[in-house]
């Protein structure tokens, strides 16, 4: 079986139709979403749409949420809160805010006898980063439950706690992560329309479960591969001035173009 899981597509059309395309090339069984459709970029309803056509099983981000159910912002008040996200709101009308608002905060299933979880953020909260290294700032490896210097990290379970699933996929932090944890596989697919690990082109990852010949008692084997994707990324941020997106989120230009969270000033 072979499965594509998207995540943190974040209103880029462009990003998502290319990951798309380059999906329904490799013969998939199956795609999943992590959540985090539609807030910061310009084409909100049309990657909802997308999602929807395609009935891709989608589980709720914490930007979702904050479209469809209110409640509280970090950093912004209230008042803050409703201007930031009235544009989004309106791109996307009551009928797509219902649906984003209706999605699960976590999915568990079954591949070839493989047991999934897929969460946004964390089994416990989707706002928080699951990551095998302390804080947010590390690179892409490192070792489970370790530090960049191989330290431990006495946090790493704590998230996990409960967790019986072979393979746990997440994504909210919008980096490509794969390592084993504990007996069981942790997969970040990284961000279709905004990645933040200095790699601007669209991100996905792609599962195949080999199941076993016999009972053995295991899990079946992965191939897990984190799969890179180029779009016009321009196009997209043309799209997001005309919009007047601008004053919402001035950094979005360089967000996508440096992927960066916090990108540096441009020259």
């Amino acid at each position: 079986m072979k499965v594509a899981v998207i995540s943190d597509i974040h209103g880029n059309g462009a990003a998502l139709d290319a990951v798309l395309a380059d999906i329904d090339g490799r013969g998939v069984d199956a795609v999943y979403c992590l959540g985090d459709v539609a807030l910061q970029g310009p084409d909100a309803a049309r990657c909802v749409d997308r999602l929807r056509e395609r009935a891709i099983p989608t589980v709720r981000g914490n930007t979702d949420r904050y479209l469809a159910r209110g409640g509280g912002v970090p950093n912004l008040s209230p008042a803050e809160a409703d201007a930031f996200l009235r544009p989004w709101r309106e791109m996307l009308g009551p009928e797509r805010l219902a649906w984003l608002g209706e999605r699960p905060e976590r999915l568990e299933v079954e591949w070839e006898g493989l047991r999934v979880l897929l969460v946004h953020g964390s089994p416990r909260s989707d706002e928080e980063p699951l990551l095998p290294w302390n804080g947010a700032g590390g690179g892409t490896g490192g070792a489970a439950g370790a530090g960049p210097g191989g330290a431990p990290n006495p946090e790493a379970e704590g998230p996990l706690a409960g967790v019986t699933a072979d393979l746990v996929l997440f994504g909210h932090h919008h980096r490509q992560l794969a390592w084993r944890q504990d007996g069981r596989w942790m997969v970040g697919p990284g961000s279709v329309g905004m990645p933040f690990d200095e790699d601007p082109r669209a991100a996905y990852a792609l599962i195949e479960v080999r199941p076993t010949v016999r009972p053995t008692g295991r899990p079946p084997a992965l191939d897990i591969a984190l799969i890179r994707v180029p779009y016009d990324l321009e196009a997209t941020v043309a799209a997001h001035r005309r919009a007047g997106l601008a004053e919402h989120n001035p950094l979005f230009p360089e967000q996508l173009r440096q992927a960066r969270q916090q990108p540096r000033p441009p020259r």
